[in-house]
């Protein structure tokens, strides 16, 4: 009993990062079991808690978890805290992809360590589908996406899986912006809302989650102002250490501090501030260690992002590169599709020089995405946007989409007339005399931020 508390203690302390309190509890266990030698199960805990080094290692975990059934001999753990079969991190596809070109032979690995943790704990994972969910919907395919994505949800959701339900939600609401299903987004982001408010101990890790999450929901479709101060400058407890990094404040969870610092990176590089975006992401990489394909590809768009705002032409057509040479291999163009009217000309001219059988896959999932976000940002400024009636928020979220005055009407069910006196008293309200103006003075007013490419929705 004395060792499953110490095993339970080791998994607490890896949870906050603290690599070193973990070894330390590890390695009083491994001294205690090597003196009973026939103690098959006390092993096999042993085991499960360790597995938690190998989440990043498919091959690997699915060893471990074959040693621990063989160990257990059909009992179950009597662990406290049994860790799921990837931790508290809710990527699964980029947990299990560090190098593109394993797709398909990974997800035949996730398959098979979801049926070895019920061997040994009798919970069914639903990793496995969610997987699946999210290269359905990393390659464009809708359809089967939503399905695998639902059934990921409400399979996580009955067996407690909070980190796989995220997943799964997060997955959803991106299915949502690409079908413009509005349903669909509230059920999703709702959910990931709810899990946000989390407040007991038990919840932390998907509450920390679920807050980040809505933040890069938001910054998905160019809104800035719901990413928390903490997240905007990094104020996230870690320092650098030679085996990644130590977590001394003890202000988040370990397991949240890659997205943590992910979604700063994408605040930073949508605020316009490229030489902290750039210097974040290398650290993220470089120093931190965090790498797989999905972390990858999203860093070096991001780049791609500075790199050109910053007139650097030949770093980012470095970048756009390195971006398409890791996606292709697996099909995954909907991640580098979504960029389709930022990038145009040179994501295209990358594409049929390194990877032409994509080209056609991201003109039919990228031509007018950007457009399909427009009722979900006007619902976020009729949410947000205060000092305006309820109309004039509408005008006022049509106008910074680039829609012209006849536009307006016909979208409104109002005359040109109307639209005039409505944009007449935005802009008096603002003190702006120009269309143009008023994303930067919503900007001042700190009402909302807009992402600097926003305003190129026509």
């Amino acid at each position: 009993m004395e060792m499953i508390k110490l095993l339970d203690h080791a998994y607490t302390q890896i949870q906050w990062g603290d690599l070193p309190a973990y070894l330390r509890d590890i390695e009083r266990v491994k001294t205690k079991i090597e003196k009973v030698p026939d103690n098959d199960a006390l092993r096999a805990e042993y085991l499960l808690i360790t597995s938690i080094e190998y989440v990043r290692d498919v091959n690997r975990l699915c060893a471990v978890y074959q040693e621990a059934v063989r160990l257990l001999h059909g009992q179950k753990s009597r662990l406290a805290y049994i860790p799921y079969p990837f931790h508290d991190y809710f990527n699964v596809y980029a947990l299990c992809n560090i190098k593109p070109g394993h797709a398909e032979e990974n997800a035949e690995k996730v398959q098979e360590i979801c049926t070895l943790y019920y061997k040994l704990t009798g919970v069914k994972s639903s990793a496995y589908v969610c997987y699946q969910a999210q290269l359905a919907f990393y390659r464009g395919d809708m359809t089967v996406a939503r399905k695998l994505a639902a059934e990921a949800f409400t399979a996580a959701l009955a067996a407690k899986e909070g980190m796989v339900a995220l997943c799964a939600a997060d997955t959803l609401t991106g299915i949502a912006r690409h079908l413009q299903d509005r349903a669909l987004w509230e059920h999703a982001s709702g959910y990931i809302n709810k899990m946000a408010a989390g407040i007991t101990e038990k919840e932390r890790a998907c509450a920390e989650l679920a807050r980040q999450i809505s933040s890069r929901q938001d910054l998905a479709i160019g809104f800035l102002h719901s990413v928390p101060e903490w997240v905007r400058n990094g104020d996230f407890g870690f320092i650098a250490t030679p085996w990644g990094f130590q977590n001394i404040e003890k202000k988040i969870l370990g397991s949240t501090f890659e997205n943590a610092l992910f979604t700063q990176i994408q605040y930073l590089t949508y605020s316009g501030d490229s030489i902290r975006s750039l210097q974040e992401a290398d650290a993220a990489q470089k120093v931190y260690g965090f790498n797989d394909v999905i972390t990858d590809v999203y860093l070096d768009i991001l780049r791609v992002c500075s790199y050109l705002k910053m007139g650097l032409f030949e770093l980012g057509q470095q970048a756009m590169i390195r971006v398409v040479e890791k996606i292709a291999p697996d099909g995954l163009w909907l991640i580098v599709a979504e960029y389709v009217q930022t990038f145009d000309r040179l994501l295209y001219e990358t594409v049929r020089n390194y990877a032409p059988e994509g080209e056609q896959y991201i003109r039919t999932l990228g031509t007018g995405y950007l457009k399909k976000l427009i009722p979900f940002q006007k619902e976020i400024l009729n949410d947000d946007v205060i000092g305006l009636t309820k109309r004039e928020q509408e005008v006022a979220s049509l106008l910074i989409c680039g829609m012209s005055n006849a536009e307006i009407s016909e979208k409104l069910f109002i005359s040109e007339r109307t639209v005039k006196s409505h944009i007449t008293n935005i802009f008096r309200k603002y003190n702006i005399c120009r269309r143009g103006q008023l994303a930067e003075a919503m900007k001042e007013s700190k009402e909302i931020r807009l992402a600097d490419w926003i305003q190129n929705i026509s």
